[in-house]
């Protein structure tokens, strides 16, 4: 241990002794910080309401008038694999082994028809995620269009009849089919900030139980029909605007960009993919 030794020297005059102790107070921002501390522990105690409050996207018009009525429908069009045309997939099956008809699913005229349970139990399930990336991907929100929505064709039906059965052609909007129209979203972007999402598509045949995965683009245009990058054929994009509560649908192509679809001429297609 050190001692420092301290010499006093006292005179008769001066009998004080003044020991110089620095005292500085910094109060400055302390009670700040109080509150500050004061109004977390109330958040704590008190339970806040956090707002979670889901606004209704509808698609952004993508032509101003028809008949003087603005065009804001959501258009979809689904292919099913034809095996009957071709039993396997080969390097040589084109495109139009894909074709938009339930039947190709396996279904006869008479199940679509009369809406038999191995039909009407079948539907589309659109997820939506924030990345294409599968491995570290998060889904948000999940869309269910059934088959009892969409258009319908004429196809002949026993002897010498011909009736009308639903087809896998979708116009969904404000009125008519809607189901799935419609993007429910967050309000608020304290929680979720994402300005887009990225839209797989399934197909749940009911007449197997299982879903079959559909791709953006058809098998029968690539060279090498199972060698190709999923991540570029297996998503659309869908742009959120927060401001004026729309959404609008793109073809992303690494080489051209962001292509719109969903229009009555460039619907958004799905295409049954075909798992070697």
């Amino acid at each position: 241990m050190t001692v420092n030794n301290i010499r006093l020297r006292l005179n008769n005059q001066d009998r004080t002794l003044e020991v110089p102790i620095i005292q500085n107070w910094d109060l400055n921002g302390v009670n700040e910080s109080i509150e500050i501390f004061e109004q977390e522990i109330i958040r704590q105690v008190i339970n806040p309401i956090d707002d979670f409050e889901t606004v209704r996207y509808s698609h952004e018009p993508w032509l101003e008038s028809i008949n003087g009525v603005t065009q804001t429908s959501t258009n979809y069009e689904f292919y099913f694999y034809n095996a009957i045309t071709d039993t396997s997939i080969t390097g040589t099956t084109d495109d139009t082994n894909w074709v938009m008809d339930y039947r190709a699913n396996g279904l006869s005229t008479a199940n679509v028809l009369y809406r038999e349970p191995v039909f009407n139990k079948s539907f589309f399930k659109l997820d939506f995620y924030d990345t294409k990336n599968s491995s570290n991907q998060q889904i948000f929100l999940t869309m269910i269009i059934p088959v009892r929505q969409g258009k319908t064709m004429s196809v002949p039906f026993g002897v010498n009849n011909t009736v009308d059965i639903k087809m896998p052609s979708f116009s969904l909007d404000y009125v008519g089919d809607k189901e799935a129209y419609y993007i429910y979203w967050l309000k608020s972007t304290e929680f979720v900030n994402l300005t887009h999402l990225y839209m797989s598509a399934k197909f749940y045949d009911a007449g197997v139980g299982q879903f079959k995965r559909l791709i953006n683009r058809c098998q029968g245009f690539f060279e090498d029909k199972f060698n190709f990058p999923k991540e570029d054929y297996f998503y659309y994009r869908v742009n959120l605007n927060y401001d004026t509560y729309k959404y609008d649908v793109f073809y992303e192509d690494r080489v051209h960009g962001l292509s719109r679809a969903g229009t009555s001429n460039i619907p958004i297609k799905w295409f049954e993919y075909v798992n070697p």
